[in-house]
């Protein structure tokens, strides 16, 4: 008992209880077995006392943060939030480099727009054109507001006259059995205030000259284009084709005129764009075209060529030098096929006729020069001049004059070309 003490700080309840036994038994010491009774007892009172939580006590103040700890795994993905407003546009970058081109596509077939464009609506219908009359006034009479026909057709013996410029559509088949005469264009060479059509120069005049002296040969107008202008440039060849002469009294030079034809174009007649019968002046430009064939059938002509020159000419106190003759125009024919029996003239004019022998002419007295020749695709001839003889009377006072022919006109251009002329249209 005394180790049990001596060894061990007894509890306060242990202690008591031992007090209780001893004076209950009148013996300060206890037995063995009340003595380890007593303990058990005491030992459970004490650790049911233990067991029993207290009350709470008051909350400590907070202590330190610890440490942070290692960062979690990653959770799952939340879903997608609303679509936030659009932004403000930012400036535009640069142009990216060109790609390579992509291949080219096939061909398509040509549209009928392409076709009434260059052979005509139609709109002025089938005619036939007979009598003596003008287009414009056939047009007039029945009411036709353009020259886009389905057929034409210029009857046997009949004379139309069209001005120049004049261009001609037809859907069907033209045929000419009569005469097409293209009025003249160009104005003559009036004091420099002609027109020069398709040429490059005027004519010119020579100056006048006293007997016993001979005004000089005058020269003619000279020719601007070549043969590849007459076969492209001048298909489409406007108002004015050869250049006006030298007699100052209005157009002379020959005029223009395109027939388009998508079916058979037939000439068993005439057509003719010449210049002014002898004015000098150059020929015209005569184009025909179809799409299926051209006929100039035996018998027939296409004509345009330069005029004669004027010739020489004197009276008792006047005398002029013959002129030069005008250059010739051009003819064009184009057709995938072509059947040319006819007559076809781009001739240069003559030279004014001279051979005019005037006698006894007083020294002194004036002889007028004479006027070149007019350009279209050829160039114009020279004039006349004139020579001199001594008077028979011998007295030296006079002279014999003679007035010289002038030189003629250049050749012209005329040419068939075997090709589908849609495209130069």
């Amino acid at each position: 008992m005394r180790a049990i003490v001596a060894n061990r700080r007894l509890p306060l309840s242990l202690l008591a209880s031992l007090g209780a036994l001893s004076l209950s038994s009148g013996c300060f010491f206890p037995t063995e077995e009340q003595l380890t009774d007593l303990v058990n007892q005491v030992v459970d009172t004490e650790l049911d006392a233990r067991v029993q939580p207290g009350p709470v006590g008051p909350q400590g103040p907070q202590g330190p943060q610890g440490v942070q700890g290692p960062t979690g795994a990653t959770g799952p993905q939340g879903a997608t939030g609303p679509q936030g407003a659009t932004g403000a546009t930012g400036s535009q970058g640069a142009q990216g480099v060109q790609g390579e081109a992509g291949p080219q596509g096939i061909q398509g077939i040509q549209g009928e727009d392409g076709v009434l464009r260059i052979f005509g609506d139609g709109s002025a219908g089938a005619r036939t054109i007979g009598g003596v009359t003008t287009l414009e006034t056939f047009a007039d009479i029945n009411n036709i507001e353009s020259y886009q026909f389905t057929d034409l057709t210029i009857a046997n013996g009949a004379t139309l006259t069209v001005s120049s410029g004049t261009v001609i559509r037809v859907n069907g088949n033209f045929i000419n059995n009569g005469t097409i005469v293209v009025a003249p264009s160009a104005f003559g060479n009036v004091l420099g205030n002609g027109e020069l059509g398709i040429a490059r120069t005027f004519p010119s005049e020579a100056p006048n000259a006293a007997i016993p002296n001979s005004p000089v040969r005058a020269n003619g107008g000279l020719a601007r284009v070549n043969a590849n202008d007459a076969r492209f440039a001048l298909l489409n060849p406007g108002i004015l084709g050869g250049s006006g002469g030298s007699l100052a009294d209005g157009p002379e030079g020959g005029g223009t005129l395109t027939i388009i034809v998508k079916g058979t174009l037939t000439n068993a007649g005439t057509i003719t764009a010449d210049g002014l019968a002898d004015s000098g002046a150059g020929g015209g430009i005569v184009i025909l075209a179809s799409l299926t064939s051209v006929v100039n059938a035996p018998g027939s002509a296409i004509n345009a060529r330069g005029a004669n020159g004027r010739a020489a000419f004197g009276s008792a106190d006047s005398l002029r030098c013959a002129g030069g003759g005008g250059g010739g125009g051009i003819v064009r024919i184009l057709a995938p096929a072509v059947n040319n029996a006819g007559n076809i003239a781009v001739t240069g004019g003559a030279g004014g006729t001279g051979g005019q022998v005037f006698q006894d002419r007083t020294v002194g007295a004036i002889i007028n020069g004479g006027f070149g020749g007019a350009a279209s695709f050829g160039s114009g001839g020279r004039s006349g001049d004139a020579t001199m003889s001594n008077a028979s009377n011998g007295l030296g006072i006079s002279r014999n004059v003679t007035l010289n022919a002038g030189e003629a006109g250049q050749i012209g251009f005329f040419e068939i070309s075997l090709v589908d002329p849609s495209a130069l249209f």
